[in-house]
């Protein structure tokens, strides 16, 4: 089970549908058929339950999901988290870019005191690291908008552009 703290998260993009609940299932499905039509070979899928960083609070609630993770055979240490869920009436779809640093990446964080960022990365990592989201987002964003448009959810006011250190559209 892996386990996440907000310091960890670089970008994102969400969508609440309304009217949409009990889809879950049919828009991670739909995920993976987007990712599997695009073909990018460096990247696989997995599912997995996630739970917040530890603490008293998580523990006590037993706080856990599951989640699809595309994972990048050459950037390991940053993966997508793909999360559908009810949110009452509502489909709450999302993707989290996080980047978990291996043993080295988390000594330097400690030593040097920065939050860790891909700001340091040479030019190939950071065109292999936009690609590689930017699939992962049009996949998401494609899947949410099928879901959205047989429900009735007028798609086209969605802000369709992430957050975070990529700012993906």
């Amino acid at each position: 089970m892996a386990q996440l703290s907000e310091e960890k998260i670089i970008d994102r993009w969400t969508i609440l549908i309304d009217g949409a609940s009990g889809r879950s299932e049919e828009a991670l499905r739909g995920v993976v058929e987007n990712i599997n039509k695009l073909q990018p070979e460096e990247v696989e899928l997995k599912r997995e339950s996630v739970m917040p960083e530890a603490s008293f609070v998580s523990f006590l609630k037993k706080q856990k999901r599951e989640f699809l993770i595309a994972i990048n055979k050459h950037l390991k240490h940053y993966k997508v988290y793909i999360g559908a869920k009810d949110y009452g009436k509502q489909l709450l779809i999302a993707w989290y870019l996080v980047c978990e640093p291996g043993l080295f990446g988390k000594l330097a964080q400690k030593m040097a005191q920065f939050r860790f960022m891909p700001t340091s990365m040479n030019l190939f990592d950071l065109e292999e690291l936009t690609a590689y989201v930017t699939t992962v987002h049009y996949a998401v964003r494609d899947a949410a908008k099928q879901i959205a448009e047989s429900v009735g959810f007028d798609f086209t006011k969605v802000d369709q552009k992430s957050r975070g250190f990529l700012n993906i559209s």
